[in-house]
């Protein structure tokens, strides 16, 4: 009854959980630096050391020193740059021979690694598909009229203003008569769009810019959800599709504010740092599923089978009007593999104890109906072991199955919280 005992838990978790888990953090940070350190120290060694020997291959002499040839430097960079044209090779060797010696000695040819992964872009003037096919209409007064019009920064600003719309709109609780005469208009505003865009840029045009091959996704995706529902309301319903999947077709729109909060310059180098660090998260995925596969087969072999999910409704009967387990027959079914030690009970005591088990009674892993937390296939072992990682009510799931087996069973939930919870998520913030 005293409220001065709460000091001892606020200083536990000022020490234990602040300032402990920030230290553990920052010496799991330092590792991984160092880490890394050595990583990029050993593959610069290593490029330092292969460039010494490619120059040692190539060198010839002249100029009374050791040099690489531009013939032989060319015969080289063709097979590494295969798809790079004459003129990218060339300006390529003049960068590096800023004296047009002819010839690369060894300081300059070290330099190749510093500029061998220097995206060069060779721009091509070409001419879209449309005017090739009409180019007297192509380059007509209007034709270009509307070709400079979708190529200003005016028309994507306009377009951006239209998707924030129609987000609102659908976000909206309209008649159904006026949404679906809103949803026709914005669709035909974005295909117009698609379809201006395919006629200004052209089809390679087009499809250079992933943000057209996104759009063309969503809108496609829209429009084809569109032409089979008004195909559906004219045809017979027996083959009518489902209303909520082509809600979901329609409400993919939505999808393209992405589009806007890519085009913003601070939003934009979030998502350049996402993608950036998308090798990283790939790599620590992989190393995170080998331990949730790992914990998976320890828990199916030591606790498979143990509880069990018996749902209370959906199987014909309202289970909370039946006295026992064998008063229907489809429940008798559905149970056939019931001890009859268990037929006094009621279905719905049953199902909470997780196949009548008496070990459960009065535990908050049954009163919460935790019973599909079990490690009864793989796929419902994963469920469980995310939200072991997430900390979701781990205590209620260990005493299940404490309960069902030994103490010692907490061994098994403790060890995963160590690896899975304080190491690898503390590492996921290092990456």
């Amino acid at each position: 009854d005293n409220g001065w005992f709460a000091l001892f838990f606020i200083a536990y978790i000022c020490i234990c959980m602040y300032i402990f888990m920030s230290i553990f953090l920052a010496v799991v940070y330092s590792n991984y630096r160092k880490h890394l350190k050595k990583e990029v120290m050993r593959s610069v060694r290593r490029k330092m050391s292969s460039i010494r020997k490619a120059f040692k291959l190539l060198r010839t002499r002249a100029a009374n020193q050791w040099v690489v040839t531009q013939e032989r430097f060319e015969t080289i960079m063709k097979r590494l740059k295969p798809k790079w044209s004459s003129a990218q090779h060339l300006l390529f060797w003049q960068i590096l021979d800023e004296e047009s010696n002819g010839y690369l000695d060894k300081d300059a040819f070290f330099r190749v690694v510093d500029y061998l992964y220097v995206e060069i872009v060779e721009v091509k003037e070409e001419r879209v598909i449309w005017e090739r096919c009409c180019f007297s209409f192509y380059h007509s007064r209007s034709s270009q009229f509307v070709c400079d019009v979708v190529k200003h920064d005016g028309f994507r600003y306009l377009f951006d203003i239209i998707i924030v719309t129609n987000a609102i709109f659908i976000g909206m609780d309209l008649r159904p008569e006026h949404e679906e005469i809103g949803e026709a208009v914005f669709l035909i505003l974005f295909d117009l769009e698609i379809i201006l865009k395919f006629y200004a840029r052209g089809i390679k045009g087009f499809f250079s810019r992933m943000w057209n091959i996104f759009d063309l996704f969503i809108m496609g995706a829209a429009t084809i959800a569109l032409l089979v529902e008004i195909g559906a309301e004219a045809a017979d319903e027996s083959w009518r599709p489902s209303q909520t999947t082509l809600d979901v077709f329609m409400v993919l729109r939505v999808l393209r504010l992405i589009k806007i909060v890519g085009s913003i310059e601070r939003f934009k180098v979030v998502i350049n740092t996402i993608l950036q660090i998308g090798p990283a998260i790939t790599t620590y995925g992989a190393v995170m599923m080998v331990f949730y596969y790992f914990f998976a087969v320890i828990g199916m072999e030591a606790f498979g089978g143990l509880i069990t999910y018996y749902p209370v409704n959906g199987i014909g009967v309202n289970a909370s009007n039946m006295t026992t387990v064998s008063d229907s027959p489809t429940i008798t079914t559905y149970l056939a593999s019931v001890p009859t030690s268990h037929s006094n009970m009621t279905y719905l005591e049953f199902a909470k104890l997780c196949g009548g088990h008496e070990q459960l009674r009065g535990s908050d892993f049954s009163d919460l109906k935790y019973c599909k937390n079990n490690f009864n296939y793989f796929g419902r072992a994963l469920v469980v072991l995310f939200d072991l990682t997430v900390v979701n009510q781990w205590h209620i799931i260990t005493q299940g199955f404490v309960l069902m087996t030994h103490w010692t069973a907490r061994i098994y939930f403790l060890c995963f919280h160590l690896i899975c919870v304080i190491l690898g998520l503390n590492i996921f913030v290092a990456f």
